[in-house]
């Protein structure tokens, strides 16, 4: 049986429990050069990888020095590796005359790279450079590609690179104007003490006076052994009705990475490079098409069975299933199969209470099947809802007029409502981007964006005054007003802005996490949160994680990202015993935004009446007396200790409970 405990003096531990990923290959890029330096950042540095930066610093200094090796190399992840760079023979210096014009890799590691020469330039002779990689795991192939440009000049200065490991290899590259080659060493292992040797000298067709050579980046990547590829799901054939997608799928056992090239007809399908391959409405031309996929990883490829498609018409015409409202601006229609978007977006198509209701806007929702509809007006009680004229993807029509109830929810009379943004608040005025039937509380900049704002006497949706307030912990960055401005849950002046906080740094700040308290709450009452944000013309995951602690703790995810109609939320959240429920905002798992953005627009909390275990709440000790407050029903038992016999109060009293415990060591607990 659950039970709460006081104990006087106790304390409480929190554990913490990480998620461990498994290793994966290994790709580390080094930058040789002057003061162009590579870094993970904005152009002309490289968005998505870090690199190690050789400058003249370190390919110049003398060879055997501390100052002549780059140590704990990193990932293209940032990730530190017990790889190092030891110059073994310096180079001459740096050359600033590289190309800009480049794709293969970043600005600022094409224009500049170090160079050796054999006659005589600038600081001597017979600069033949040399260095080794340490580190590396002996049994491991590697891949080693080499990149150099020299712009502007007639001669050759082709460059040899040898690599020395379990074996030597060697291979040359041309840097004279060069602009996007490279040249790799393939499949080579390391020494028995896990190294490379590379050393770098001119080429057979280097026609150069001085016999220039040159290096500007090296990429070293780790290709784990290679298995065969096998099929572990091929294509199936597949009958669908014209107008329908159909997707074909396949999966493999054996070691990426992967290229995957679906074919139709024995015939390459462009950017069909997936382990599915969708065809979003399929014709009577298809009838009879096979599919099939062929996939490679380093050394193996296999291709699957072909998969006939069979495309029948279709003259069943769709029907209309479901109607449901969220509130007075909020119309769902659901159809038998996915629509043809022109016809299903068109109000014409949609009446509501026989034509007297005016609607605003209609959108076609991503399944195909949902159709939003947005009344221009409040509506309240049960009206019909009829729909004509929809078409299915083959273009059949829905049969008359099809009509269903909908009944209009109104406001609980409970819930908070809070608008989380900029300039773009939410009032109970009934005019077009307003709400006219509830009352929100806005949270604007000037609170969220400093620790320590506070927002008292929080009103509920029906106007009633509370003794909840709101208390920012850690600040917001700011105001994002790039919403939604489609029909959503919310009114228009609640989606289209929402705060931010960000973990790069981003308008000089950075580790934004925002943190905030709801205070003064009934801790006799559980409360469902939801939550809801929206961040329009993005191509990256937003997904934004809503962590919400009171007497427990629980988290949602939504992906910000282009959302208009999704909400996350948690329920039957009791507040602490203060009466407090903290809500803290961090990346999701998802979030692949360079800046880890997150967002909140919008929060609802509704409180209910709790259906769980006593809480017992903060004692007061004053004067050699304890008071004893609890909520909901249970019965008060007391103890000389956790583990002793636990004996209950009789006659049983109700909160608050006092008694004196001058001298006494005593436990109390409220059982259920």
């Amino acid at each position: 049986m659950k039970s709460h405990l006081l104990s006087l003096g106790c304390a409480a531990t929190l554990l913490l429990a990480s998620a461990l990923t498994p290793a994966t290959a290994q790709t580390l890029l080094f930058d040789f050069g002057g003061g162009n330096t590579t870094i993970k950042g904005p152009s002309p540095d490289d968005p998505l990888n870090a690199w190690n930066n050789i400058g003249t610093a370190i390919g110049t200094a003398v060879p055997g020095t501390p100052a002549a090796q780059l140590n704990a190399a990193v990932t293209t992840g940032n990730v530190a590796t017990g790889v190092n760079l030891i110059m073994l023979s310096r180079f001459n210096g740096s050359n600033e005359n590289g190309t800009q014009v480049a794709t293969v890799y970043p600005l600022d590691a094409t224009r500049d790279s170090l160079f050796g020469n054999t006659e005589t330039f600038s600081a001597g002779a017979n600069f033949f450079p040399s260095f080794k990689l340490t580190g590396l795991t002996p049994g491991d192939n590697h891949n080693l590609t080499f990149y150099a440009s020299r712009a502007g000049v007639s001669d050759s200065r082709e460059t040899l690179y040898t690599v020395d490991g379990a074996i030597t290899s060697t291979t040359t590259l041309e840097p004279a104007n060069n602009v996007n080659t490279t040249t790799t060493v393939s499949g080579i292992k390391p020494n028995a003490a896990g190294e490379f040797t590379i050393t770098m000298g001119p080429g057979p067709n280097n026609t150069n006076g001085n016999h220039f050579t040159y290096l500007g980046v090296l990429k070293v990547e780790v290709v784990p052994p290679q298995q065969p590829v096998v099929f572990s799901q091929e294509p199936a054939d597949t009958t669908v009705l014209t107008g329908r997608p159909v997707t074909f799928t396949a999966a493999v056992n054996s070691t990426p990475p992967y290229t995957i090239q679906w074919k139709k007809d024995n015939v390459d399908i462009p950017d069909a490079n997936q382990f599915s391959y969708t065809i979003p409405a399929a014709g009577l031309d298809l009838d009879n098409t096979k599919y099939s996929v062929t996939v490679s990883n380093l050394a193996f490829t296999a291709t699957s069975r072909q998969a006939t498609l069979h495309v029948a018409n279709d003259l069943t015409p769709p029907t209309l299933v479901s109607g449901t409202s969220n509130g007075p601006f909020h119309l769902t229609v659901v159809f038998s199969e996915q629509v043809d978007p022109i016809s299903a977006e068109d109000l014409l198509n949609y009446s509501v209470d026989n034509g007297n209701a005016f609607l605003s806007a209609v959108k076609l929702q991503p399944d195909g099947k949902t159709v939003l509809i947005t009344p221009g007006q409040a509506l309240t009680g049960t009206l019909p809802v009829s729909v004509m004229n929809v078409n299915d993807l083959a273009g059949v029509s829905i049969a008359g007029t099809a009509t269903v109830n909908v009944t209009f929810p109104q406001p609980d009379g409970k819930s908070f409502l809070l608008d989380f943004g900029g300039g773009d608040t939410t009032e109970q005025a009934g005019t077009a981007n307003d709400d006219p039937l509830n009352v929100w509380n806005n949270i604007p900049n000037s609170v969220a964006s400093v620790d320590g704002g506070v927002l008292g006497g929080l009103v509920r949706n029906d106007g009633l005054a509370t003794e909840a307030g709101f208390a920012t912990v850690s600040r917001f960055n700011g105001v994002n007003t790039n919403g939604t401005l489609l029909p959503s849950p919310f009114p228009v002046d609640a989606t289209r802005d929402s705060l931010y906080g960000n973990t790069e740094a981003f308008n000089t700040v950075e580790n934004i996490t925002p943190i905030f308290r709801l205070t003064g709450l009934n801790v006799a009452e559980e409360h469902d949160i939801l939550f809801y944000a929206s961040r329009m013309e993005v191509t990256d995951n937003r997904e934004t994680r809503y962590t919400v602690t009171g007497a427990t703790t629980a988290f949602a995810d939504l992906n910000v990202a282009n959302n208009s109609q999704n909400t996350v939320s948690v329920t039957a959240m009791r507040p602490d015993a203060e009466g407090n429920i903290t809500i803290a905002l961090t990346p999701g798992p998802n979030n692949n935004n360079g800046n880890h953005f997150t967002y909140l627009g919008v929060m609802k909390v509704t409180p209910r009446a709790s259906t769980g275990a006593p809480v017992m709440l903060t004692p007061v000790v004053a004067n050699g007396r304890i008071t004893l407050n609890w909520s909901g029903s249970g019965t008060l038992e007391w103890s000389t200790t956790l583990t002793g016999t636990w004996t209950p109060y009789n006659p049983a009293p109700t909160s608050p409970y006092s008694e004196d415990i001058a001298g006494q060591r005593k436990f109390f607990r409220v059982r259920p």
